[in-house]
């Protein structure tokens, strides 16, 4: 359902596309609450393409709320495990900044901005270092 709504996406079948995450989003959310440790990361996954599908669509408030819960989701998955989850967390902070410059929440942006550049930057130093 997922790539079926970014496709809709793409061709510019909004209502439709949201209906396809959506359903997507309800199966990762039940199977999330399921087990956890195995699906909270596709949870987060499919929350930020979500969000970004919602974004197209003009729907700014509940796009923002689906990348705010991937951030959520992904902070304490980066934090057991930066280099593979690190880049998860960027790209949700990266479509919540620009979904809070889109709505004029320009401090809110700049925030998330400087977060997902300060996860860079550790990830940077972690690869580099033995």
């Amino acid at each position: 359902m997922h790539n079926l709504g970014l496709v809709l996406s793409d061709l510019g079948r909004h209502a439709e596309a949201v209906r396809a995450v959506q359903e997507a989003v309800d199966i990762r959310r039940v199977q999330a609450s399921r087990a956890p440790s195995r699906f909270q990361w596709f949870l987060g996954q499919i929350l930020t393409a979500f969000a970004g599908v919602l974004f197209v669509a003009a729907r700014y408030q509940e796009a923002l709320a689906a990348a705010q819960e991937a951030v959520t989701i992904f902070r304490p998955l980066a934090a057991d495990d930066l280099s593979t989850r690190g880049p998860d967390l960027i790209w949700a902070l990266n479509v919540l900044e620009s979904l809070f410059a889109t709505v004029g929440q320009l401090e809110d942006a700049e925030a998330a901005a400087d977060e997902a550049a300060q996860i860079q930057h550790l990830i940077n130093t972690h690869e580099v270092d033995p």
